[in-house]
């Protein structure tokens, strides 16, 4: 995150939409009251990746751009950080040392301080970062001239993310097997391959180079993909466990929080279906409209009667689309995703028919 603070804003800019720290900044302001930082990471972690967010500020001084990346990098930056002449260096020098690295530029055209220097500050990030700037492929190379809104932002990131980790697979460094080359196509033995078989602790030959052991951290993680295919009705001969969204309050308004339950309703003869024998999730929630949901992430296990329980404030009336992801607590695996929507009516609405028309909803993916 490369972005001011209170402590060192530009002369005149509006501290209203920034903190304490570069993680605090919120370009959105006042459409949405989290931290972009925060969403970002919640948008990450409902892709399936482990996401560490951090301040340019605060990274470690940057290498000479010959070494492979160690993970792929998103980049949000605020045109604003371009006034610091020290963030416009770090900027410089992220770009000579991560050429393939992907920037996203949130930007609100409703702030009437931004409009006024757009022009002025698009040239300078581009004169700062040429190569990244101008050499991104369409979808990236839209975020990086400027993402107008939270619901933009929302549906741009997670394709700069896939399209970033593709970037660190074609740079990063590879580590080939050693031993004799293998002259044949190598095979997996059964529906989940050889490692599935053995239970925790045993050892078992991984190619032709030394005997490899099992740790119960990778027995937990194919336990997560075998529930995994449970969850979503792959595998037939396994009951499934479905995902129920329930609205507990009625007539959403504008500015009031609205309760929303989150739970697996898992057939009878699914092992989710007895109390205490799930394992412990997380129910991650991303608001993909001008809305709060918060907490951010909950808590659920599988067997417990009780279910995950969000709030949900809207902004703005209409209708807002909030993504539930279940996450393996243990593994990090992410086992479904959801997709919901909510009427929101404003005080001046009196029949559900005045509510404005939604705009196009996507349809709800699942990861393999």
């Amino acid at each position: 995150m490369a972005a001011p603070t209170v402590h060192d804003l530009p002369e005149g800019r509006d501290p209203a939409y920034y903190g304490s720290s570069s993680l605090d900044w919120n370009p959105y302001h006042p459409s949405t009251v989290r931290p972009l930082a925060s969403v970002a990471e919640d948008i990450g972690r409902s892709l399936n990746y482990r996401v560490t967010v951090s301040s340019l500020d605060e990274e470690a001084p940057y290498r000479d751009g010959m070494q492979p990346p160690s993970r792929p990098e998103v980049l949000l930056v605020d045109r604003w950080a371009l006034k610091d002449p020290a963030r416009r260096a770090r900027l410089a020098a992220f770009e000579a040392d991560q050429p393939w690295a992907s920037v996203v530029v949130p930007w609100n055209p409703h702030d009437q301080q931004s409009g006024a220097v757009e022009d002025a500050l698009s040239r300078q990030l581009v004169t700062t970062m040429p190569s990244v700037m101008q050499s991104l492929p369409a979808a990236e190379r839209a975020a990086a001239r400027g993402v107008p809104s939270f619901e933009a932002f929302a549906q741009l990131l997670p394709q700069v993310v896939e399209a970033a980790a593709q970037q660190f697979l074609r740079h990063a460094k590879i580590y080939p097997p050693t031993g004799a080359l293998l002259t044949e196509r190598p095979r997996l033995a059964g529906p989940m391959g050889e490692l599935t078989a053995a239970p925790p602790g045993a050892s078992r030959p991984r190619g032709t180079g030394p005997s490899a052991r099992v740790t119960p951290r990778t027995a937990v993680a194919f336990g997560a993909a075998e529930a995994a295919d449970s969850f979503r009705g792959r595998n037939p001969a396994v009951a499934r466990a479905r995902a129920r969204v329930t609205l507990v309050d009625d007539d959403p308004r504008t500015g009031n929080p609205v309760r929303l339950t989150v739970e697996l309703v898992a057939e009878s003869a699914h092992p989710w279906a007895r109390p205490n024998v799930g394992p412990l999730l997380d129910v991650v929630a991303v608001p993909l409209s001008h809305a709060d949901v918060s907490p951010a992430s909950a808590p659920y296990n599988p067997g417990d009667t009780s279910s995950a329980e969000f709030r949900l404030t809207a902004v703005e009336p209409g209708r807002h689309r909030i993504r539930f992801t279940f996450v393996h607590h243990d593994t990090d695996v992410v086992l479904q995703q959801v997709e919901t929507y909510v009427d929101v009516a404003g005080p001046w609405f009196e029949t559900d028919e005045d509510i404005p028309a939604p705009w196009p909803a996507r349809v709800g993916q699942e990861r393999p």
